[in-house]
C-alpha cells in the first residue's frame, strides 16, 4: 500500500462586489491542486483563524453547524486518498472534485443524470473489456433503461428498501422471479463495481435481500419413444418437414444447440475406418467438442454429404423461427402426446401452466440427449464435457429428471419392506 500525499487549505475565494466570498478547500497532491467550493458564502468578518467566526449565522445557519460541515468535508477528501491507497490507484483530482460536487453539491437532477451517465459508461467498458455479445450488452441496456422508466430521477442515495420494493413490483408487471433475479444481480453488479470507485452507493442497496421464489419448469425433451417414432415417419411427400425431421434427429444423437448445427461443416466430421467423428467449436462457450457419433447420426450425415450448399454448411438450416415452426408441425403429425405442468412465479404469486408436448422447439434435442445418457446411468461429469455445459449447476434439471434412477430407489424401498 503506497502512502499517498496531500494537502488540504481552507481559504477564501477574492470577494465580490457585494463583499462576500466562497469558503474553498485547495486540495494539493503530487504539484497538481484542484479548488473545492464548499457552498459556504460569507464576509471576512464572518471567517476567523480559518473557521466561520463563533457566533456568527450565515444564511440562517449557526457557526457550528457550518464548521462541522467543512470537516465532514476534510474528512471525504481524506477517505478519497485513503481508499485510493489501500486499492493502489493513481490520485486523479479532477475525479475526487466530481465525487465531492456530488455528495456536497449538485442537486437531484444532476446526481440523477450522473448515475445513468455512470452505469452507461460501465455497460460500454464492460462489453469492450469482457467481450460481451451484443445480446447480452442489450440485456444490461434493458436493466439500465427499467431503472429510467422506473423512476428517472433515479440517483446513488435512492437506492434504499422502499425504492428496491416499488422496483420489484415494477418488474414484475412483466417479468417471472427469475428475469427478476437476472436483473437484480446486474444491478447488484454496477452497484459494487460504484461503491469500490468511490461512488456514494446507498448501503441499504447491500442489505436488501428479497425472497423470490424459484418457477418450476419442467424439462422438455423426448423419450426414446418418440425419437424412434420421428425416425419411422414417411415424410418423403414433404420434403421440409422431412429436413426438419433430420436435422432434429441429429441434435437428438448429438446434443448440438441450433447455433452449432446452422454453422456445421463437412469438415467437421471426420471419417475413421468405419467411424465417424463430430469435431467442432461450439458458438456460445468457445469449447472445442469431440466424439464418435451415433448411428442415426451418421446415417443422416451420410444422407446430405453429397450435396452442396451455400459456404459449405453440411445442411440447409432454416431460421430458428422457422425451424421451430416447422418443429412443431412435425410433433402434431407425429401425434406426440401429453403436456408439461410448470409452476410460475411472479414475487408471491404461484400460477400453473400448462402447454403442450407436441410442440417441439430445437433446444428439445439436446436436452433428449442429456437425458437419455442420465437414464441410461452416464456419469453426469462426462456428458457435461460431452455437451459443453460450462457448469455442472446447469445439468441440475436434467439430473431430477433422472427417472430410471428415482425408480431404483423405489425399487429398493419396496424390496426393504418385501423382506420383513
Amino acid at each position: 500500500m503506497a502512502i499517498q500525499k496531500y494537502n488540504i487549505k481552507r481559504d477564501l475565494t477574492p470577494p465580490t462586489k457585494m463583499g462576500v466570498s466562497s469558503v474553498r478547500l485547495r486540495v494539493s497532491s503530487k504539484g497538481k491542486r484542484v479548488d473545492l467550493h464548499t457552498g459556504i458564502t460569507l464576509t471576512d468578518k464572518q471567517w476567523k483563524n480559518d473557521r466561520v467566526k463563533q457566533g456568527c449565522v450565515v444564511s440562517g445557519v449557526e457557526h457550528n453547524l457550518l464548521n462541522d460541515l467543512l470537516r465532514e468535508q476534510e474528512e471525504f477528501i481524506s477517505a478519497y486518498f485513503n481508499n485510493c491507497a489501500l486499492r493502489s490507484e493513481p490520485i486523479n483530482l479532477e475525479e475526487l472534485k466530481k465525487q465531492f460536487n456530488y455528495t456536497f453539491k449538485d442537486t437531484a437532477e444532476a446526481r440523477s443524470e450522473e448515475f445513468f451517465y455512470v452505469m452507461n459508461s460501465y455497460i460500454v467498458n464492460t462489453a469492450q473489456t469482457k467481450s460481451w455479445n451484443s445480446r447480452y450488452k442489450d440485456e444490461w441496456v434493458r436493466v439500465m433503461e427499467g431503472l429510467r422508466t422506473y423512476k428517472s430521477s433515479t440517483n446513488w442515495s435512492s437506492l434504499n428498501e422502499a425504492y428496491m420494493n416499488g422496483y420489484l413490483q415494477f418488474l414484475a408487471k412483466t417479468m417471472l422471479n427469475e428475469k427478476i433475479k437476472k436483473n437484480l444481480e446486474k444491478l447488484r453488479e454496477f452497484l459494487n463495481w460504484a461503491k469500490l470507485k468511490k461512488y456514494p452507493v446507498n448501503d441499504d442497496f447491500f442489505l436488501y435481500k428479497p425472497k423470490l421464489q424459484s418457477s418450476h419448469k419442467e424439462v422438455r425433451y423426448l423419450t426414446i419413444e418418440e425419437v424412434s417414432k420421428l425416425i419411422g415417419l414417411d415424410l418423403s411427400s414433404r420434403i421440409a418437414l422431412e429436413q426438419t425431421r433430420d436435422f432434429f434427429i441429429f441434435q437428438c444423437f448429438t446434443a448440438l444447440r441450433y447455433s452449432d448445427l446452422q454453422k456445421l461443416k463437412k469438415t467437421n466430421i471426420i471419417q475413421e475406418g468405419d467411424d465417424y467423428y463430430l469435431d467442432t467449436l461450439t458458438t456460445k462457450d468457445k469449447d472445442r467438442i469431440n466424439f464418435r457419433l451415433a448411428k442415426p447420426a451418421v446415417a443422416i450425415y451420410l444422407k446430405y454429404i453429397d450435396y452442396e450448399y451455400d459456404n459449405g454448411v453440411l445442411f440447409p438450416i432454416l431460421t430458428n423461427q422457422k425451424y421451430n415452426e416447422h418443429l412443431k408441425e412435425l410433433g402434431a403429425v407425429a401425434e406426440i402426446e401429453g403436456e408439461y405442468v410448470d409452476y410460475q412465479c411472479r414475487l408471491s404469486e404461484t400460477t400453473e401452466v400448462h402447454s403442450l408436448r407436441k410442440d417441439i422447439q430445437s433446444h428439445d434435442a439436446r436436452r433428449t440427449f442429456v437425458v437419455t445418457a442420465l437414464n441410461e446411468g452416464e456419469d453426469v461429469t462426462t456428458i457435461a464435457l460431452l455437451t459443453s455445459h460450462s457448469e455442472l449447476k446447469a445439468m441440475m434439471p436434467y439430473i431430477q429428471l433422472h427417472n430410471k434412477g428415482k425408480g431404483k430407489v423405489i425399487d429398493a424401498i419396496d424390496a426393504a419392506f418385501e423382506r420383513e
